[in-house]
């Protein structure tokens, strides 16, 4: 199977100013005509199963192996000097399971393995406009210039055994190992391109030198399930997920920082729930908590750093009602609590506190849908989706109100290959803002589309 995809993005920047989302003048404009992004992206990849006899037991095999590349150029408009970065990968890898049954356990083992050879180039075209600090410490010319070949391999085993016919309990193990290999390309340091220094202490970009680093993380999960009765099942599980830092985070350093001793994030996390199943009525339900740990910010000194930590807790659910045979209601939703589980000043001044909220993570997401199918070759569906208020800076000064949007969709089949679709998303042209924060100093926005209309015709050819 191939795949390949080609971007060319004429980007908006913020818009700016208390509520401006709310403003016509405003948010249907762009202040940043300049901004652009192309993308080309290509991957192809393959799938073999087969059934294997080991042992006279039965071993089902899959293995996926894939190539991919990518090439990217975006402007950074959001900075002072708007430098053009560059970046791209060719990454050739596998995915691999064997999973067989020994009694009244199932096992699955496996491994995955990539290597990948990346780079990433920065440029600033003219000289920076504003203060004599911005000009002095982003001059123009090259800021980056590194390539980064990365290998990562991480073989995995989960058990699921059952223990009577109610109760299943599971247990698995996944080890990871990623190793990089990073070339500067460049002059060591934070001087300019051609080994002048920068005024006010140096210039802001930073180039340590060639270097590896590796991280291995270790992912352990215990589950279980016990059947109540028919249709109705508790569950729980505990697990640890992590996120090895990326390459840009590493070696696209600041502020004079030659090395970036970072560790891996890493969450725990525990839920217990129950899930049904009846005629008309299934669903589930779940109260979660979990804590981040080594969460990567930028400090006082502008240096990436981790240590960083967070606490989430609250309660999921999702409910699929069968109102009558024509007519079906799904009930999505959240309520969490997300919270900074540490004291910091950060750069810019802006202060972490132990019990404030996570800026940009609302405490409250739903959705619910009816759909009317009357069996007829149509249908339609009308929608609902919500997300609350949340903090727009860690010290939680500032806030969003959140917004609610209708959405209808309608499909009508004329014949079994032949179909249209029509979407009429955010039916009431409500001004809503798809990602709100707020930084030096002012309210900044990305506003949310308005009212808009999509058909999609779709024919599906007999191939003999």
């Amino acid at each position: 199977m191939l795949s390949a995809t080609d971007l060319d993005q004429e980007t908006a920047g913020f818009i700016f100013g208390e509520n401006a989302y709310e403003d016509p003048n405003l948010n249907r404009g762009n202040v940043n005509p300049e901004a652009f992004r192309d993308v080309s992206s290509q991957r192809l990849y393959g799938i073999w199963k087969s059934t294997l006899t080991v042992l006279e037991s039965d071993v089902d095999v899959d293995i996926r192996p894939y190539l991919r590349h990518s090439d990217m150029r975006f402007l950074q408009h959001f900075l002072p000097g708007q430098p053009l970065e560059e970046n791209g990968h060719v990454s050739i890898g596998a995915i691999s399971a064997l999973s067989f049954a020994c009694g009244n356990a199932q096992y699955v083992a496996g491994a995955d393995i990539e290597y990948s050879d990346m780079f990433l180039k920065e440029t600033q075209a003219g000289p920076t406009e504003g203060s004599d600090f911005l000009r002095e410490t982003r001059p123009e010319g090259k800021h980056y210039d590194f390539d980064v070949r990365s290998i990562g391999i991480a073989p995995f085993v989960q058990a699921d055994i059952a223990l009577g016919e109610q109760l299943k309990i599971g247990a698995g193990l996944r080890l990871e190992y990623l190793h990089y290999d990073y070339e500067n390309r460049m002059l060591v340091g934070n001087t300019r391109d051609d080994g002048s220094v920068c005024g006010f202490g140096g210039c802001l970009y930073s180039r340590p030198a060639s270097r590896s680093d590796a991280f291995t993380n270790l992912a352990p999960k215990l589950s279980f399930s016990y059947q109540l009765r028919s249709g109705t099942t508790v569950f729980g599980v505990l697990a640890r997920g992590f996120r090895a830092p990326q390459a840009t985070e590493l070696y696209r350093l600041q502020s004079g920082q030659t090395v970036a001793a970072l560790d891996s994030e890493t969450i725990d996390s525990l839920e217990l729930g129950i899930r049904w199943n009846k005629r008309r009525w299934s669903g589930d339900a779940a109260v979660f908590e979990m804590q981040k740990r080594d969460s990567l910010f930028r400090d006082s000194d502008g240096f990436n750093v981790s240590g960083g930590r967070s606490r989430h807790r609250g309660i999921e659910i999702a409910v699929d009602w069968q109102i009558a045979e024509s007519l079906r209601l799904e009930l999505d939703g959240s309520f969490a609590s997300h919270t900074y589980d540490f004291d910091t000043v950060a750069a810019r001044g802006e202060a972490f506190v132990s019990g404030n909220d996570v800026d940009t993570a609302p405490r409250w997401l739903g959705s619910a849908e009816l759909l009317f199918d009357p069996g007829n070759n149509a249908s339609v569906a009308l929608q609902w989706t919500s997300v609350g208020d949340y903090y727009l800076d860690a010290e939680n000064r500032f806030q969003y109100p959140g917004h609610s949007l209708v959405n209808l969709r309608t499909r009508i089949d004329f014949t079994p290959r032949l179909s249209v679709t029509a979407r009429l998303n955010n039916v009431f042209n409500e001004a809503y803002a798809d990602r709100a924060d707020y930084a030096f100093g002012q309210y900044r926005y990305f506003p949310g589309r308005g009212r808009e209309l999509f058909i999609e015709l779709q024919y599906l050819p007999t191939i003999d």
